[in-house]
């Protein structure tokens, strides 16, 4: 049996979406915003809890223009992630 390059690249495509979002759920579902929001977002104790989603979404949606801007997919894939942790923790409040 032979693999054709498309569908050896959708398989990787498939197995990398899946451990991502699996690394977000698991990470959303151990976020303590006490803990993980002030390196994301800096000082947060004077946000209402819409404020502190609204300025996660922000900080995401610029680390997504960032990775398109230079061309690179990795950008900061960490801390997309970690965004993307917390703001399901936070969502989940």
């Amino acid at each position: 049996m032979t693999l054709r390059l498309e569908d050896l690249r959708a398989a990787m495509d498939e197995a990398a979406t899946r451990t991502v979002s699996q690394q977000i759920a698991t990470g959303a579902a151990l976020y303590v915003r006490e803990q993980h929001l002030a390196p994301l977002i800096g000082d947060w104790q004077h946000l209402s809890d819409a404020e502190i989603i609204e300025r996660l979404q922000r900080k995401l949606r610029q680390m997504q223009r960032l990775t398109a801007v230079t061309g690179h997919w990795t950008g900061d894939a960490n801390r997309v992630i970690a965004l993307k942790q917390a703001l399901a923790g936070e969502q989940r409040r």
